[in-house]
């Protein structure tokens, strides 16, 4: 209903119109929602433009430029690969080519080729299914060519297809609207009754840091975390945050991994929440009373849906970092591999829409002869000489430290003790 309610503010008319039960798969679904749509437009005797959710309009008066070119070919298909404005009797020209075997506009296109026109209204270009189009501020050196900048938006197009990330939504919100583009992330903080002590531990030197409430917070705890020990933790994340929200799941089943069902739940709870978020293990140590204003101005600026410390010599992002509030739409395949390792499992599905924040987010393993490692070793203990100055002077903020080590040589320097 809240989509038929937004709908009624942006169009003329709005209602709801379902197919009589699910289809699933592709191309079956997609193709099913296309002939029941044709099937209501002839019946109205209407022509339509037929617009995805990764259809993305990019211009102001965009709908009217469309009706424009369409009311000047009325008999025609103005557009390809499915985008595309359709004339009312499209089911009778082309309803019995529709399969099961590829989508509606694979049939469509040799059949009824003498009768579709290209636009220069609606700009297409469809990439891969694991490249899909991005679009970044900066386009990287050696980036693949389905990551795209504004400028490379054709000058006459209206109407983009396709975009699955929401990257073109938010750098066109950036530019048209920057006053709405600063939405605060919800720091997202699990634990389960072997770190609950650990969680509450970094709450207590968050506050003692004298980070500012600028940010909410969510705490997902698993069952079995006794009463006391969550209100106790709760108590310390009021301190610096503007709010603190609860979230409670099931302790994971046998054959599953923890860490990774943990993640799946805030994921699916901020998705409902519809708010970016930074997944802040309870070992995951803020080093600047800034850190948090660190991190969402790069957030805002970095273009990406995704953004933390990339793993040298692995590619992937570590899981701590910062996610979009639709991340399971995003890793689907990530968000059902209970029993992998999220973070190296979602690599394959995010990394190009990922912004590398290495500089500012520092992470480390362990440490192999004396030195910080970013892939194996035993756990740092920062009370080792030397150890707390290989972190970069530009980090805010670090991952990993189980044993309060770095908290204590943070409280010598700054002199909190």
């Amino acid at each position: 209903m809240a989509m038929l309610s937004h709908a009624k503010d942006i169009f003329g008319t709005a209602r709801l119109s379902c197919t009589k039960q699910a289809v699933k798969g592709w191309p079956q679904g997609s193709n099913a929602l296309f002939k029941h749509a044709a099937i209501e437009m002839k019946q109205l005797n209407e022509p339509f433009l037929w617009l995805e959710p990764d259809a993305i309009p990019i211009k102001p008066g965009w709908l009217d430029a469309i009706a424009n070119e369409s009311a000047t070919y009325p008999a025609s298909i103005i557009g390809r690969n499915g985008v595309a404005v359709y004339p009312a009797d499209i089911i009778d020209l082309a309803g019995n080519a529709i399969n099961d075997r590829q989508a509606f506009d694979v049939s469509l296109d040799p059949l009824l080729e003498y009768r579709t026109r290209d636009t220069k209204l609606i700009q297409f270009c469809w990439g891969g299914i694991k490249l899909q189009p991005t679009f970044v501020e900066v386009r990287e050196l050696h980036s693949p060519e389905t990551v795209l900048k504004l400028s490379d938006l054709q000058p006459e197009a209206v109407l983009f297809h396709r975009n699955k990330d929401g990257t073109l939504i938010k750098l066109l919100r950036k530019r048209l609207f920057p006053s709405l583009c600063k939405v605060p992330f919800t720091v997202v903080m699990s634990f389960f009754n072997g770190d609950a002590d650990q969680a509450h531990r970094t709450l207590e030197w968050i506050a003692r840091l004298k980070t500012p409430k600028t940010h909410p917070i969510l705490l997902c705890y698993e069952t079995g975390v006794p009463s006391v020990m969550v209100a106790e933790i709760i108590k310390s994340a009021h301190k610096s945050f503007t709010s603190v929200h609860q979230s409670q799941y099931r302790r994971p089943p046998r054959g599953t991994f923890a860490p990774t069902m943990a993640f799946i739940h805030a994921a699916n709870v901020m998705q409902k929440m519809g708010k970016p978020w930074l997944w802040m293990e309870p070992d995951t140590i803020p080093l600047k009373p800034d850190w948090k204003k660190v991190l969402q101005e790069e957030y805002d600026t970095c273009g990406k849906p995704f953004c933390g410390p990339i793993v040298p010599h692995r590619g992937h992002m570590n899981g701590t970092g910062l996610y979009p509030a639709n991340t399971p739409e995003l890793i689907p395949a990530t968000m059902k591999a209970t029993g992998s390792v999220w973070d190296w499992k979602m690599k394959d599905e995010m990394i190009t829409s990922c912004h590398d924040c290495s500089r500012i987010f520092f992470h480390t393993w362990g440490v192999i002869d004396g030195k910080l490692n970013p892939i194996e070793g035993p756990d740092p203990n920062f009370r080792e000489a030397g150890l707390i100055n290989q972190i970069p002077d530009s980090a805010v903020i670090m991952h990993r430290c189980k044993d309060g080590s770095l908290i204590e040589e943070l409280e010598k320097q700054l002199c909190l003790t």
